[in-house]
């Protein structure tokens, strides 16, 4: 497996996600989640410096550039003045990144080595769906805490440790299928059999793998790197689906969290 999309095979296979019908639900989910608690807190009268952490295709660095919300799930209050930067490992990915969103300065980098950015230079660190996915996360995080202002925020999505994959999976069973039921999260593996190793690889789907970490971790590699955590969300979908994808998954169960980290 290829952590840090830097092959063509793992990079064809993200874009071919984000194309999907779950990625398009996905981006504006978790899109929201971010904008908004981006709105929440910026002060209005000073421009913020953000750096999209693991950035893939660019595309949540392309909606923050933009600067307002576009869904109907959360309020639709314009940001104030940003600046956005945003880098990843993954060179066919930047390559994409730089020709979609021309607004957005894009960098690739290794978010497992210094980053090339001055020290304590961001207002706001964003990584969607990333440090689960390096494989060194508590180096990662310290390079990203590095380049934070003291005061400044890490904004990490995950996937929710206690009841996403590869722990829950989503089934439906023999009767459910003669029945056309949709399925239902269930458990899948037994979460101390995953514990005895450490951070276990797994595949999503093929070319596209992630690690299994858990939350107690996630925590306590931020505290050791400096970041206290100071907020944490459930990423619910507003409304439900009639069919079987992503929004109705997200209706039913927070399998992705939004985790807030200040840099002390």
């Amino acid at each position: 497996m290829n952590h840090a999309y830097n092959s063509t095979k793992s990079s064809t296979a993200y874009e071919q996600f984000l194309d999907s019908v779950d990625g398009k639900i996905f981006r504006d989910v978790v899109g929201q989640a971010f904008l908004f608690h981006l709105q929440r807190t910026q002060p209005q009268s000073q421009p913020m410096h953000i750096l999209d952490a693991g950035c893939g295709d660019g595309w949540l660095a392309g909606l923050l550039a933009q600067g307002e919300s576009l869904g109907s799930s959360y309020p639709r209050t314009p940001l104030g003045s940003l600046k956005v930067h945003a880098c990843d490992a993954g060179e066919p990915l930047i390559k994409i990144a730089r020709e979609k969103f021309p607004n957005v300065q894009f960098t690739a980098c290794d978010l497992n080595k210094p980053l090339p950015y001055q020290k304590e230079s961001f207002d706001v660190v964003t990584a969607s769906m990333v440090i689960h996915d390096v494989e060194d996360e508590l180096a990662t995080l310290k390079n990203l805490a590095e380049v934070l202002k003291p005061g400044g925020r890490l904004l990490a999505s995950i996937v929710n440790p206690y009841y996403g994959y590869p722990i829950g999976e989503w089934k439906r069973g023999l009767v459910g299928r003669l029945l056309n039921k949709k399925p239902s999260l269930r458990l899948a593996r037994f979460y101390n059999q995953m514990m005895k190793q450490n951070r276990p690889n797994f595949e999503w789907r093929k070319n596209l793998g992630s690690h299994f970490t858990p939350l107690s971790t996630h925590i306590t590699n931020a505290s050791q790197a400096g970041l206290a955590l100071t907020g944490l969300s459930d990423i619910y979908s507003e409304t439900d689906s009639p069919t079987y994808n992503l929004t109705y998954q997200l209706h039913r169960f927070p399998i992705i969290l939004l985790l807030e980290f200040t840099k002390l």
